[in-house]
Parts: structure tokens; C-alpha cells; sequence
């Protein structure tokens, strides 16, 4: 880690004009928590004292254009801000290159889908989306769905069983994709502080997964009627 902190520190630093204040990536301030940042999104994780890029940070950087992974992009901002500063630019002047960047990016990002589709192949397939049509794939955080047009995504820590304390696995996703239900046990009631089974279920309403829980109707007596989900 004290190596990659370095490495940020120094990046670009024969690009940056000798008045610049901050040079390299990020600030003495920010650069951990960057590292941070990355390793909860799933593009590093640690391994004993080293920090090694995952399949999908490797992936995220296959498409992404060298001109974004390029540390010339912060000594240009940095370079810029020096020359707003001196008053040699107009801030609206750097405002205006900001915006046409973003535009630039956006437009680079719509036309990374068939490199995109490369990268999906080693995910695991879960289902069939209910949306589309196209194959749903495992990811790190969520099963979503591989049609780059399509937002139909299942959370593994789906809000809805968030109070529950229960995270969607891999055999809940696949039946929720086949069978629009899956019993859950364990799921947990704050209320009455104990667990208890029900059948999650899942509709598709505006294109959008809609949850909610189903129980075991009950007879005249109170006795569990037996269903096929028992």
C-alpha cells in the first residue's frame, strides 16, 4: 500500500508546471481513502500486505480510454486551475473544458459496448431476465442482467431484507428469475425478535422488480394450511 500511495504521489509529476501547488494524484489527504474507495467497489482487494486489482477493476480498466487513466489529465486540471489563478484564463474558460470533458466521456462510454460484452464473458450466468430476455449474470454486488439497454438488477443486499437481515444468494436469485418466488428461512422480525420463513416474490411492474412477502394461509382452526412451498 505505502508503494501505490508513492506511486500516486509521483504520477505525472514531469507534466506538472513547478508553480503547481498540488501535484500527483489526489492529495496527502485523499489518497487512502481512494484506495478505500476501490476496495469497496470491488476493483482491489488486500491480500496480506498487498493491494491486488480484481477481474472487474481489470475489466472497468480495458474499456476505459487512456485519456481518463492518464495522470497528464490531473496535471492539465492542475495546470489550468495555476493559470485561473494568475488570471493567463478565464475560469468559465476552464468551466467550458470541464463540460465538453464529460460530454467526451459520456460519448466514449456509450461506444464501449462491444468491449464491454468481452469483459462479461467470464461472469457466471444465474437466469434469464424477466425483462429482456438476455441472460442474467453474477456480479460482485448484484445479478444483473448482460444487455447493456436494460437496468433489471437484483441487489445481493436488496433493500427490501435489509431490516430482515438476509442478503440474496446465488440459488435465491436463480429461483426468483425462474419461478418469480423463493422460501426464505431465517429472515428476521425486529418487532418480535425472532425468525421466521416466508416466500419472497418478486413482480416486474414498469420495468422494475417489485418485492414482497407471501406466508402460509391458515385454516379455520389457525393450523398452516400445507403449500408447495414447504
Amino acid at each position: 500500500e505505502d508503494t501505490l500511495l508513492s506511486a500516486m504521489e509521483n504520477a505525472g509529476k514531469t507534466d506538472f508546471d513547478e508553480a503547481t501547488e498540488r501535484k500527483g494524484l489526489g492529495t496527502p489527504a485523499t489518497r487512502a481513502s481512494v484506495i478505500e474507495h476501490l476496495i469497496s467497489c470491488g476493483y482491489v482487494e488486500r491480500k496480506g500486505r498487498k493491494l491486488l486489482a480484481t477481474q472487474d477493476g481489470m475489466d472497468l480498466i480495458s474499456v476505459m480510454p487512456d485519456y481518463i487513466k492518464s495522470p497528464n489529465l490531473t496535471a492539465d486540471w492542475e495546470n489550468k486551475l495555476l493559470q485561473v489563478e494568475k488570471g493567463t484564463i478565464k475560469a468559465e474558460a476552464f468551466m467550458s473544458e470541464i463540460r465538453a470533458l464529460v460530454g467526451q466521456i459520456l460519448m466514449d462510454c456509450r461506444n464501449v459496448s462491444d468491449m464491454d460484452r468481452l469483459c462479461l464473458k467470464h461472469f457466471e450466468e444465474v437466469g434469464t431476465c424477466p425483462i429482456c430476455g438476455n441472460p442474467v449474470l453474477i456480479g460482485s454486488k448484484s445479478y444483473f442482467c448482460s444487455n447493456q439497454d436494460c437496468r433489471f438488477v437484483i441487489w445481493k443486499d436488496l433493500a427490501f431484507l435489509h431490516s430482515m437481515k438476509k442478503q440474496v444468494d446465488d440459488d435465491m436469485a436463480a429461483q426468483l428469475l425462474t419461478n418469480g418466488e423463493v422460501k426464505v428461512d431465517k429472515l428476521y422480525s425486529a418487532k418480535k425478535d425472532k425468525y421466521f420463513s416466508a416466500k419472497l416474490v418478486m413482480e416486474i411492474i414498469d420495468d422494475k422488480p417489485e418485492y414482497s412477502l407471501e406466508f402460509p394461509k391458515r385454516d379455520k382452526k389457525g393450523k398452516k394450511k400445507k403449500s408447495k412451498w414447504e
